[in-house]
């Protein structure tokens, strides 16, 4: 009887393992590829307008019923460091009588110093460099796209579906979510930002290591 017991445990607790584990890793994508993805690599390619074609990094973020959005760390050909985010707005057309989506997203392009662009090209660098063939989950929930330029390896890109708050998936999301209001000027300092990094990285670095998830992040600060 308690071996039986000890079986359905078991049993009950291997698919939120499997979850867990596929929520800290992120899953390959190659968007010319992967025939399931060519709704959502319409959609990824339209939100990437004015983006370059080599990132440090990139983040794309596919909702199920609001606009897409994405963000870009790049270097131009005088040496500098640019946050670029874009967002496809949705509006209502008096003509159609419909909520519609704009063809070209709005743009928004903040410069940055190269230490903080090279902390988010090493972040994802590590996050793309762990990724794994996950069981599929389907495609409902938020879709999540991470991608990394170098001369060695090219474009290397990664996926997530909806990954929970505490993996290191969802705190790479929240990173980049920070990324985005930073290019906005709504909020943090480069420096605070540099040490949320450092920290996530450190827990890709070193996954056995136990992190205390209160210790990952700073409070975000308000731009006087």
């Amino acid at each position: 009887m308690k071996n039986l017991l000890l079986i359905m445990l078991i049993g009950i607790a291997m698919p939120y393992h499997s979850v867990a584990q596929a929520s800290d890793q992120l899953e390959p994508f190659e968007p010319s590829q992967n025939a399931v993805d060519s709704y959502y690599n319409h959609l990824y390619q339209k939100v990437l307008w004015r983006m370059a074609d080599k990132p440090l990094a990139r983040f794309v973020v596919i909702p199920p019923y609001s606009p897409e959005y994405a963000l870009s760390v790049e270097k131009d050909q005088h040496n500098n460091y640019w946050l670029k985010s874009n967002i496809r707005v949705a509006y209502y057309d008096p003509a159609s009588e419909k909520r519609v989506t704009a063809e070209k997203p709005v743009v928004l392009t903040k410069q940055i110093n190269e230490k903080l662009a090279r902390k988010i090209q090493h972040l994802f660098d590590l996050a793309l460099q762990q990724r794994r063939e996950t069981m599929d989950f389907g495609v409902d929930g938020i879709r999540y796209f991470f991608s990394s330029y170098d001369e060695k390896d090219g474009m290397v890109n990664g996926q997530a579906s909806s990954p929970t708050s505490s993996s290191r998936t969802g705190l790479l999301v929240k990173i980049c979510h920070e990324l985005i209001g930073f290019a906005k000027g709504q909020n943090n300092s480069e420096d605070s930002l540099v040490n949320n990094i450092n920290k996530l990285a450190a827990r890709y670095e070193k996954p056995a290591n136990e992190v205390r998830l209160s210790a990952v992040f700073e409070p975000a600060s308000s731009q006087k």
